[in-house]
């Protein structure tokens, strides 16, 4: 079963990855493990900012074709898949 709070990843990489990875440990004096965490999180957010410009062109092109102006707060957040963070009763 997984561990919820502290999730964990294993992989298996190719001799001279992990070799690089290594240098690139030493070289930081950080852990093989940190590293990686590292570049997965700018990865992920990588991919985040690619989701979010698609997101937003569409967006721009219902502008443009003439379809609402605005939204909502909870409309963005909805459409987005995410929580509001502001109190629905101000």
């Amino acid at each position: 079963m997984a561990n919820k709070k502290n999730p964990r990843v294993h992989v298996t990489l190719p001799k001279e990855e992990y070799e690089m990875l290594c240098l690139e440990a030493k070289k930081k004096h950080m852990s093989v493990s940190s590293i990686l965490r590292m570049l997965a999180i700018v990865h992920v957010e990588e991919e985040e900012d690619k989701w979010l410009a698609i997101k937003a062109e569409a967006a721009e092109e219902r502008w443009i074709a003439g379809g609402r102006k605005t939204y909502t707060h909870e409309e963005v957040c909805k459409s987005f898949g995410i929580k509001s963070n502001i109190p629905k009763n101000r």
